[in-house]
């Protein structure tokens, strides 16, 4: 679609569309044998003929391929590439006054099924999609994590491994060879442990964390003569607590070792077995990050230079999990998790109190248990900033008191904090809402007290580590130039690089810049039709979007379940282009479709953790359908990842014949939360909405 460039750059910059819109136009090509189980003719979605557009307070630009903010210059004069970087309401990725306007290599891809390699994180320098491994005989040997991201050379006209900003295509290139596609792997692997892990620690706390602040916030209150207790519900809780920390721990344990294998097959270090001269990658243990870590100091022997590059990715965070002497049992996470398992007390049938500390008695407490998990001795945990010594004195009373009154109850967890924290220190902090019952204040006892407890921990292992590791995989590890066997030797140049294209696409993400002067603003997905500027326009209006929706023209040749089956597995996902934080992922909602004359549409919806279509209580659809929050003033980053999850498709999902096409266009259209008003402009309005209103005038 063409759009007349405005030279007014003072008004441009007041024009700018208070709705985006993403247009994608897609072909699917369906075969007679394809299924995510074998090897066939597949379906396919092709990206052709791109835009995408913005207005009002809310400005929108492809980001620029360094990664920078899209500038505010005017269009006079400029290619549509430099005017795709420029804050404005439309971006287009297909330039149709010229012979060859595909600019950006969208009409170039072709998607073939695939599986998303991490929900959480989407971390465009490691694999991003898995795909199928195919032997001989047609059958799926693997599914591989070997989809990476590429960017177009348009005058090869192919997806080429490289770093870079604004449309990118996802692919595989058959010529990567097993220690490329084994980094790749590892690398993503890793990273996908680390948000399981974080997820888990995530999972326990909203599960058990009302009851452990309960237990914090009564130990703190408890007084000689009022001594707290606590009965076989809390206890059972605990032992539940430190299961499901553990498998937090054990997850990051995982990620560690598939970060070492990564490292490994990155500097491309060979070893002796037998008679034979293998890669070491291959050889690492994966029964625990201790094994590997320490089969690869045995390795490397007196060779210190190579240790110090090992030690310096890996050894810190060894010796957070496995203690200063790494063991494993007198320091460390991983001593602190078997502490708190030996220590649980045994929930005793008939027994209805149990106490904190153990008792002359012999009976069992809870502390040794709990502390390693939440140690509330010293100034690592606090309650609104007050540690819990402190809160068991009036002037801490006090200071809760008002503190609660402001701000509510915040149940703080710093770095040695205990386990909680120590995943935090990983994986990055994480929160829940919870209860607290039972707090007495100023004489009043509160049955439910609502709380957040979060962790505060300014670490981020995991990050810096795979961060460490991709140096090795990007500047050292490919530089096969380099022949000093005192790091870990560099072998001969093989498979895949920056001169191999790719040979199968997967997928494409967009980069998205936006930016508003509306404060306390959410960036929308939406799903009806609106114009890009004046919501009173017509549908009629240039500027009128076309909503959240995907286009088909109608095929007598495919039948209605092999419809719904292939466009309910296209995904869109919105992610933080830098961070790779997932915000929301989309989906196609098959049972609202409607006519449009030539075929018909089919309205896009925000999906739920479990892939559904979010509903709130009486059934109506996406009622709050943020992607993320929007600062005012600040350029916020955003990408679109779309492709074709092939996880569920089978051979009844597709028809006979590859001649058998279902062409459709895809539309992503976005708004603000926020009330934005643009200012009249004739030249943009519907002539039925041309009269300024009293007291204004078209200027």
């Amino acid at each position: 679609m063409n759009k007349k460039a405005n030279p007014i750059y003072g008004i441009r910059a007041k024009l700018i569309s208070a709705v985006s819109m993403l247009l994608v136009a897609v072909i699917m090509v369906i075969s007679s044998t394809y299924a995510w189980f074998t090897l066939s003719t597949a379906p396919e979605v092709k990206g052709i003929n791109t835009a995408i557009g913005a207005n009002g307070a809310l400005e929108m630009a492809l980001t620029p391929v360094d990664g920078s903010d899209p500038s505010d210059e005017t269009t006079t004069g400029k290619t549509l590439a430099d005017i795709n970087n420029i804050w404005g309401n439309l971006v287009q990725l297909y330039d149709d006054t010229v012979e060859d306007g595909d600019i950006y290599g969208a009409g170039k891809i072709t998607l073939y099924p695939s599986r998303l390699v991490n929900s959480s994180i989407i971390d465009t320098d490691a694999a991003v999609l898995a795909t199928p491994v195919y032997g001989a005989d047609g059958r799926v040997s693997d599914v591989a994590n070997n989809a990476i991201v590429g960017i177009y050379n348009p005058a090869t006209e192919g997806f080429y491994k490289g770093t870079g900003y604004g449309f990118r295509g996802i692919g595989v290139s058959s010529s990567m060879s097993p220690r490329q596609l084994a980094y790749s792997n590892a690398l993503s692997s890793g990273n996908t442990y680390i948000s399981q892990a974080q997820k888990a620690a995530g999972t326990t706390l909203n599960t058990y964390g009302s009851t452990l602040g309960t237990i914090i916030v009564r130990h703190a209150a408890a007084t000689e003569t009022n001594p707290d207790t606590y009965t076989a519900v809390e206890v059972q809780t605990i032992i539940d607590m430190v299961n499901g920390i553990s498998e937090a721990v054990n997850a990051i344990d995982d990620a560690y070792v598939q970060y070492v294998i990564a490292f490994v097959a990155a500097t491309g270090a060979k070893m002796q077995e037998g008679e034979t001269e293998v890669y070491a990658y291959t050889a690492v243990p994966k029964t625990s990050f201790k094994d590997a870590y320490d089969q690869v100091i045995t390795w490397i022997g007196s060779n210190d230079t190579a240790k110090s590059a090992f030690e310096g990715v890996f050894k810190t965070v060894y010796e957070q999990l496995y203690g200063t002497d790494h063991t494993g049992t007198t320091s460390g996470t991983i001593a602190s998790i078997a502490t708190a398992t030996n220590e649980l007390p045994t929930v005793t049938e008939g027994k209805a109190d149990y106490t904190w500390a153990d008792t002359d008695a012999g009976d069992p407490g809870i502390r040794d248990a709990l502390s390693p998990l939440v140690n509330t001795s010293g100034d690592k945990v606090n309650v609104n900033g007050i540690t819990i010594a402190e809160l068991g004195t009036d002037e801490g009373k006090s200071q809760l008191g008002t503190a609660v009154a402001n701000q509510g109850v915040k149940v703080n967890m710093k770095s040695g904090a205990g386990v909680f924290a120590d995943v935090a220190d990983h994986c990055g902090n994480y929160n829940a809402a919870i209860k607290i019952k039972g707090l007495t204040y100023g004489g009043i006892t509160f049955e439910e007290l609502d709380a957040q407890m979060q962790t505060q921990c300014d670490a981020e292992y995991a990050k810096d580590v795979a961060d460490a590791v991709k140096f090795v995989g990007t500047d050292r590890g490919g530089d096969t130039t380099d022949t000093n066997d005192d790091y870990f030797p560099f072998k001969e140049a093989e498979g895949a690089n920056d001169d191999t294209p790719f040979s199968s696409m997967y997928g494409y993400i967009v980069d998205l810049s936006f930016r508003t002067n509306a404060s306390d603003s959410n960036l929308l997905l939406q799903t009806v039709a609106t114009d890009r500027i004046y919501d009173t326009n017509s549908s009629t209006a240039p500027s009128f979007g076309g909503g959240s929706t995907m286009s088909f023209e109608s095929s007598a040749n495919i039948t209605n379940e092999q419809m719904e089956a292939l466009v309910s597995h296209i995904k869109i996902v919105f992610f933080d282009t830098k961070e790779g934080t997932v915000y929301a992922t989309a989906g196609l909602d098959y049972s609202e479709k409607t006519s449009n004359g030539a075929g018909f549409d089919i309205p896009m919806y925000l999906l739920d953790e479990n892939g559904f279509i979010k509903n709130d209580d009486e059934g109506i659809k996406n009622p709050n359908a943020v992607i993320t929050g929007l600062n005012q003033n600040q350029v916020h980053q955003v990408s679109v990842l779309v492709y074709l999850d092939g996880e569920t498709l089978t051979n009844a999902d597709v028809p006979a014949s590859v001649s058998e096409a279902l062409t459709g266009k895809l539309n992503l259209q976005f708004s603000s939360s926020a009330s934005l008003d643009p200012m009249n402009y004739g030249d943009l309005m519907s002539s039925a909405n041309n009269t300024p209103a009293e007291g204004e005038g078209n200027n």
